[in-house]
């Protein structure tokens, strides 16, 4: 009925449209887009060293990922390689000990003389445990030279240049 009614219309003498298809095919490809962008850290730390001094040798550069353990650098040691005196004299202190030990012992201290040997033992004990500790403090002072990553991360400017001196 509605092409009768066209015919109508518009006469019997209508041209008919033609109509072109094309068929398409997807194809993938890529899309290069440039982005330009600032990063920051989630968090920036400080190293601090436990002790003051020249550095001596710097162990980490900028860029460099670390661990917790890390050595960043080492302080000149200089006075705090006390380790070996300190040693020697804990040996000494612990020889006159053992000695005063042994003459108390075997009763080579005359009689009257025993209060002199317990005090010569007391104070060969105390040297002893002074002797000890010295070691103990410079081994700890000697260990603040190398100063060890806290937390993990990547070097973001370098901590210092060697011959600086760290506060």
């Amino acid at each position: 009925m509605i092409a009768q009614r066209n015919e109508a219309e518009h006469g019997s003498n209508t041209t008919l449209q033609s109509v072109r298809t094309i068929t398409y095919v997807a194809e993938p490809f890529t899309i290069v887009v440039i982005l330009r962008g600032h990063t920051e850290a989630k968090a920036s730390v400080g190293a601090v060293a436990d002790t003051a001094g020249i550095i001596d040798t710097v162990h980490m550069n900028n860029g460099d990922k670390i661990a917790i353990g890390d050595l960043l650098c080492t302080l000149d040691q200089g006075t705090r390689a006390a380790v070996a005196q300190a040693k020697a004299g804990l040996a000494q202190a612990q020889a006159d000990f053992d000695t005063n030990v042994e003459l108390r012992s075997k009763g080579l201290a005359a009689a009257k003389r025993a209060r002199n040997v317990e005090v010569a033992l007391s104070a060969s004990k105390a040297s002893v445990t002074a002797a000890e500790a010295l070691v103990e403090n410079a081994q700890t002072e000697l260990d603040r030279t190398e100063i060890r990553v806290k937390v993990a991360g990547v070097i973001h400017a370098p901590l210092a240049v060697a011959g600086s001196m760290l506060p």
